[in-house]
């Protein structure tokens, strides 16, 4: 006995009794566990099985989120709100068409009738029971409406007769002088019809490179579980946009040289097309996996070979995978773009668990292995078991912390994760395990690894090179040896803070940008018209909105709506020029209309140059919309009580002018005073409720003006009136809302997420310095994948939003085995480093190699999302295994804490350990055990059996699961 006083005595902390007693706990249940399963081991994959196939009786209620939906947008903001507004009030009955042709010179002659002729195939694509005429929207009322569709060729009223006559002065006299189109009377900006212009040194447009189509087609632009299938002519259109791509990617021409089409339906076409196509390369990743799996888990005879095991742990996958779509379909949650990724999250934390419960196997002692398999299987699980909860809670409140976003897509990637992760952890920890026994058997019983049914002789012996662990001999003799040298620490520790400073600078200079263009496959026709759009009209790259305007007295707050449009146009974010508002014509009308018409002058205040009571006010209005030629761009912008539009033929004879019209008895016989009453009449009757004015956006830079102006531009309205009496709206809005709360919502899921795996971490392994250590290590490499990203040229948007919160699952996993398997080891703090690193290190290692190769097949992806997914989580893998597998296991030899209690308390199998040493070694024992001079007393107060312990010492063999807890749980 140490006659030297011992050090005052110190009590466990509570969080040191709660972990210890937690860490006990749950090694008695997943002990219990593994014999339960291996008992009774096909009962237990069958009821795996049976209750996988259950869950996904969730998947009658399967649909899929259509991506141009609002699913990265806030329900609660007010772009929501604003477009319920409008597409009750203003439904979109357009789908538009676009393409754009490339030449030399589009202003020559023939390069002309070449694309005219392209316009009339267009024009003449017909199908079943459809034509162009059938299906396009009119400018214009009555019989002589023409389909609507706008470029170049409507200077000369699409007439190739007149065309093919042109001289080349002519045509560019043409495209100087003409102002205003000769089949619809609108103004006309020539540079919103032609691109790449060359100007000689008058400022006059001498040539021309690109020309851009639109076409005005009828039908919604809603999603197809939008509208109904007897929606024919949304149907037709869409066939006739087929027609129309194909056509125009197919254009030929000795003058043009190239067509890009984009149609209302090429968005959802292209991305869906690209996703789905690369969801082929899961299957080939998988193959990887099980191929991998087999090598790392088996060995190369004709027993010890797991190429079964193999295809269980991918098929545990498959069962989790198949457990979230049905919950999660079951629970009304879409199934979006970015969940396609979901498969390759779970397959790379499924197969890391797998090998998490196979070095277990692997690691069982000598003493252990001549156990019979149940108490084997129980051994094994008991270790794993808290490994792969430790990381499995920590992934699921991660996601699960995901899915309290407020945006929709995020919050349902993240509840389908979170399931997901649940299934993986349950499945692996019983149906994997239960596959392990079968295999065990089968080992034991000598069947060989292929062909189960064939008994290898007893004379069989594997090969000695067979019997070597290649990769446990690397860790154990090579690599933990020299990683812990204090040269090699040294270097360590500089690059780890090499690496912490790139990612830091990284992070702190990363944007935040959202553009939906990225979503557009790198292959795709629409790319190419995208990136030609951009080369040739970068100035017409604006956002378009409106001011909408309901509840408010039209006629008493003409100057109020007046002032705030004013204001609108002065506002920076806004082309002052583009205001077009139906308020401003209406006013320069009635001034110029009531000099040389009596009839509208008798109603008009001669003062104010203002109708003089409210009724004349919409009497007069009425038209002014449907009637003038300045007025008639306004039809849709006036939103009349009737539905039913006054017709031209009902009240005047066509081509007669406004004028001509309400001074009828001066200048036209055949309409009478009783006619002009009757119009009267019905003009009257034409009030209005609602009303917008359009407008178009400067040409933004980033998602921070674009954000700037939404808000500014909203500000000036609410000056004037209530968000319940007017509101700007624009379509971009919804990126832009986007833009607003992304990046507040990515920084407060992490620092929740991070914030609860840091509790549960240190709740889990139940050591302050250990935990801190970990999640040092997690956070070190949160912040080097954010600042790496700013080197691959990625920013803050939808996607990297979902692989920055997904990093901290797959880091938390490396690092947090490293942290559960150093406390639960004996020695010095150098010792228990390399003793860790030999335990649980592969088992590390191979799982971040599994998660590599489930994505790398996606490292030439068409898709952004799967290109973000490859680029992202290559950063998380090399990162975190470099934090993890390399920096931890420094950290813990330099600065690691003592190991748990109970495995202070249980010596080695075949030695024995002193209590009074235990004492010596952690004064926490000392107190717990009320060590005295007198270690017999001491022995009285730990041991369970005394009438089994040694009178000195207690050995392995006497303390088992559960006689360890209950040495935990002493006072």
């Amino acid at each position: 006995m140490d006659s030297k006083a011992p050090e005052p005595a110190r009590k466990s902390t509570c969080l040191q009794r709660a972990g210890n007693f937690l860490a006990g706990g749950l090694e008695a249940i997943y002990f219990r566990l593994g014999v339960a399963i291996a008992k009774r081991p096909v009962i237990t994959i069958i009821s795996v099985i049976v209750g996988c196939l259950a869950c996904t009786a969730g998947l009658v209620n399967f649909y899929e989120v259509d991506p141009s939906d609002p699913i990265w947008v806030d329900p609660q903001s007010m772009y929501i709100k604003h477009k319920q507004w409008v597409d009750e009030n203003y439904p979109s009955q357009l789908r538009l068409s676009f393409f754009i042709a490339e030449a030399k010179n589009v202003l020559e002659r023939n390069s002309l009738l070449e694309l005219y002729d392209l316009h009339d195939q267009l024009i003449n694509v017909s199908g079943t029971g459809y034509t162009y005429e059938d299906i396009c929207t009119r400018f214009g009322r009555g019989s002589t409406a023409e389909c609507w569709s706008t470029s170049i060729l409507e200077l000369w009223s699409f007439n190739r007769t007149h065309i093919s006559l042109l001289t080349s002065s002519e045509i560019l006299d043409t495209i100087n002088n003409v102002t205003q189109s000769p089949v619809t009377n609108a103004d006309i900006n020539i540079d919103s019809y032609l691109g790449g212009i060359s100007r000689d040194a008058s400022g006059r447009v001498s040539a021309a490179s690109a020309a851009l189509f639109t076409y005005f087609m009828q039908g919604t632009n809603a999603s197809a579980s939008e509208y109904q299938e007897e929606d024919e002519v949304t149907l037709a259109t869409q066939a006739w946009e087929l027609e129309f791509v194909d056509i125009v990617n197919n254009c030929s021409g000795q003058r043009v040289e190239k067509c890009y089409a984009l149609a209302a339906r090429s968005f959802g076409d292209e991305v869906g097309s690209s996703i789905l196509g690369d969801v082929a390369f899961l299957s080939a990743g998988y193959i990887l996996i099980i191929l991998y799996v087999a090598l790392i888990l088996g060995r190369f005879n004709c027993i010890e070979m797991r190429v079964y095991l193999a295809i269980a742990a991918v098929i545990a996958v498959g069962l989790s995978i198949a457990v979230s779509f049905g919950l999660s379909s079951a629970f009304g949650i879409g199934y979006g773009p970015v969940q396609s990724i979901l498969p390759f999250l779970l397959l790379g934390l499924g197969v890391d668990d797998a090998f998490v419960i196979i070095q277990a196997w692997n690691r069982l002692t000598p003493t252990e292995l001549s156990l019979p398999i149940v108490e084997r299987s129980g051994r094994a699980l008991r270790h794993a078991g808290v490994s792969i909860t430790v990381t499995s809670i920590t992934d699921i409140v991660a996601f699960g912390i995901g899915a309290t976003t407020v945006l929709p897509a995020l919050r349902d990637f993240c509840v389908y994760a979170t399931i997901g992760i649940i299934a993986v952890f349950i499945v692996q920890a019983t149906f994997f395990t239960a596959c392990v026994v079968l295999d065990e058997r089968r080992r034991q019983a000598r069947r060989n690894g292929c062909c189960c049914c064939y008994v290898h002789k007893e004379t069989y012996t594997p090969s000695s090179c067979s019997q070597r662990d290649l990769q446990q001999k690397v860790f154990e003799n090579f690599y933990g040896p020299t990683l812990l040298k204090l040269p090699v620490k040294i270097i360590i520790l500089l690059v780890s803070l090499a690496f912490l400073g790139f990612g830091i600078y990284g992070a702190v200079f990363l944007k935040q940008d959202y553009d939906p263009n990225v979503f557009i496959p790198k292959d795709s026709y629409v790319k190419d018209y995208v990136n030609s759009y951009q080369e040739n009209f970068p100035e017409l790259g604006v956002s378009t909105g409106y001011i909408y305007t309901y509840n408010i007295n039209y006629y008493e707050d003409h100057s109020k709506i007046s002032d705030m449009v004013e204001s609108l146009e002065a506002d920076p974010s806004v082309d002052g020029d583009s205001v077009d508002s139906w308020l401003h014509g209406y006013t320069e009308w009635l001034e110029s209309s009531m000099n040389v018409c009596p009839w509208i002058k008798s109603h008009v205040n001669l003062t104010t140059k203002w109708p003089l009571d409210e009724r004349r006010f919409n009497m007069l209005l009425t038209p002014y919309v449907y009637m003038s030629a300045d007025g008639r761009r306004h039809i849709q912008d006036v939103k009349f009580n009737e539905t039913d539009e006054l017709s031209d033929d009902a009240v005047r004879p066509a081509n007669t002018t406004v004028s001509n019209f309400v001074n009828a008895n001066l200048t036209h016989p055949n309409l009478t005073t009783p006619e002009i009453l009757d119009a009267e009449k019905d003009f009257a009757a034409k009030s209005f409720v609602t009303t917008r004015i359009p407008l178009n956006f400067v040409n933004l830079k980033n998602s921070k003006v674009k954000v700037k102006a939404m808000d500014d531009t909203r500000a000036v309205v609410k000056q004037f009136y209530t968000d319940d009496q007017a509101f700007i709206f624009s379509r971009d809005f919804e990126t832009w809302e986007t833009d607003k709360v992304i990046q507040q919502e990515l920084y407060k899921n992490l620092g929740l997420a991070f914030g609860c795996v840091i509790i549960l971490t240190l709740f889990l392994i139940a050591d302050v310095v250990t935990c801190a250590l970990v999640s040092a290590c997690v956070l070190a490499t949160l912040v080097e994948v954010a600042g790496f990203m700013y080197f691959l040229g990625l920013t803050i948007d939808t996607v990297t939003c979902i692989e920055i919160v997904l990093s901290i699952g797959l880091a938390v996993d490396y690092s947090a085995h490293i942290g559960h398997s150093f406390m639960t080891v004996n020695g010095s703090k150098q010792e228990r480093a390399l003793k860790t690193l030999g335990d649980i290190g592969p088992a590390v290692f191979n799982g971040g190699v599994s998660t590599f190769l489930a994505f790398v097949l996606l490292a030439n992806s068409n898709s952004y999302v799967f290109d973000v997914f490859f680029q992202v989580n290559l950063l998380v893998v090399a990162l975190g295994l470099w934090n993890g597998l390399v920096l931890l296991p420094v950290l813990l030899s330099l600065l690691g804490p003592p190991p748990y209690l109970s495995v202070q308390l249980n010596s080695p199998p075949s030695s024995s350990l002193k209590i009074s040493d235990l004492a010596a070694d952690n004064p926490a024992i000392e107190a717990e055990v009320k060590v005295s001079n007198d270690d017999t007393e001491a022995q009285k107060v730990v041991s369970i059996e005394p009438e089994k312990a040694n009178e000195d010492s207690i050995r392995e063999e006497d303390l088992s699961s559960k006689k360890a807890s209950a040495i935990i749980s002493l006072p």
